[in-house]
């Protein structure tokens, strides 16, 4: 039986589920159940958009990789419909992916998802698109695992579900994000006219030509006669001695020295491109541990900047992962050792979606580190933040790696 995205995600979402989401939005858990296809087909539209080219699928796929949709052990959210705390956390982790999955669009698509629904609240439309598409990313990462896909059969796979998502969304939800089905290739194909062979001419009747052989021995006749008049007339020809000519001499030429080719010039140095955007600046020092964070801090002078290592985020989100927060801490402790210093917490991303969704983002991580330091008692005061998006990227964005250290949070030395 083939897979279909659609169904598979609708399995997800059982009656209790609906019913826990509606608490949470503070909706009817029947205009859930009412939204939910909506928002279920235009999640899986745009996924299918993205992934519906070969760089594009295999972005796809680092982010499932990246994100761990892929290990053995990762849930899906309705595996965890008991799990306390458990929505806020798939909203959370699911607002990042769909801000970039839709972008600007993303207003007319939680518009339509309000209208099926019937919800009341204004914001219960794009959180709903949050908690789906976690669910979304989570089975399409089993597929993947299950099935070995590359990023070629994950290609094929998302084009293959274009017929079930097609059936699936809202009038008018395809043509907003774009989403339209393929036409297959046997329609494609244009039968050849089919010209039949051409019957070959009535073969017509030979006459017996009686006249034929005396005309052919008259010639004969002719011929032979002409032949023994021209003997007799030529003469016996004699052999001719050959006559060699004698080879031609060149008179000798100077010899001119040929002039030595001109310098070539060296090429000078070329800087990685980024993304095919320039070239990247040159990378700050990066920081690990708490021991290399004193050195710094005991080192740098006012206005020298490092990039702090361990401040990593979930995958579209502004939440920080377990090695983030152990990264906080130790900035936290360094801050409390050195009580005079203050800082400036600058928020980068990488180049994948819309450049005021990656500002608005990279602020909010920027934020986020600087909440974190001021729970553990550093005062407000003492750090000043900002977003910058994808802006000096410090490696290509062209491949994972390049994006992963994109993704970054530098710390700037104010005062010590």
């Amino acid at each position: 039986m083939a897979f279909n995205l659609i169904d598979a995600v609708k399995s997800q979402f059982s009656n209790d589920l609906n019913q826990r989401i509606g608490n949470e939005l503070g909706e009817d858990p029947t205009s859930v159940r009412n939204a939910l296809p909506g928002a279920i087909s235009a999640v899986s539209a745009g996924l299918t958009e993205q992934g519906s080219t070969e760089a594009g699928a295999q972005r796809l796929l680092t982010q499932l990789n990246a994100d761990g949709y892929t290990r053995a052990d990762a849930p899906v959210l309705g595996d965890e419909a008991s799990h306390v705390g458990g929505l806020s956390a798939e909203a959370e982790r699911g607002r990042g992916l769909v801000s970039g999955l839709f972008g600007n669009k993303l207003s007319g698509v939680a518009d339509t998802v309000t209208r099926l629904g019937g919800f009341r609240n204004a914001g219960s439309s794009a959180k709903l698109l949050a908690v789906v598409a976690p669910v979304v990313m989570g089975l399409l990462g089993r597929q993947v695992r299950s099935g070995g896909l590359n990023s070629g059969s994950l290609m094929r796979l998302l084009d293959g579900q274009r017929s079930f998502i097609g059936a699936a969304l809202p009038a008018g939800l395809g043509s907003l994000i774009g989403f339209g089905a393929r036409p297959a290739a046997a329609e494609v194909v244009r039968e050849r006219e089919v010209i039949p062979p051409r019957a070959p001419p009535p073969p017509t009747p030979h006459r017996r030509a009686n006249w034929v052989w005396p005309l052919a021995l008259g010639a004969l006749v002719i011929a032979g006669g002409y032949w023994l008049t021209r003997a007799r007339r030529e003469p016996e020809r004699r052999p001719q001695a050959a006559v060699q000519s004698a080879p031609r001499v060149q008179p000798p030429t100077a010899r001119v020295p040929a002039a030595p080719p001109p310098p070539q010039a060296q090429p000078l140095p070329v800087e990685e491109g980024v993304g095919g955007a320039g070239p990247a600046v040159p990378e700050k020092p990066r920081i690990t541990d708490e021991e290399g964070l004193r050195g710094a801090f005991e080192r740098a002078g006012t206005g020298e900047e490092f990039i702090l290592e361990g401040a990593q985020f979930r995958s579209g989100s502004a939440a920080l992962t377990a090695r983030g927060e152990a990264a906080v801490d130790q900035l936290g402790a360094v801050l409390k050792d050195n009580p005079n210093a203050r800082i400036r917490l600058e928020g980068y991303t990488d180049d994948t979606g819309s450049p005021e969704v990656n500002k608005a983002l990279s602020e909010e991580r920027a934020n986020t580190v600087r909440d974190a330091l001021v729970k553990e008692g550093i005062a407000a005061n003492r750090v000043e933040t900002s977003g910058l998006g994808a802006e000096d990227p410090v490696a290509t964005n062209d491949t994972a790696t390049g994006r992963a250290k994109n993704r970054r949070v530098e710390v700037e030395l104010l005062e010590r």
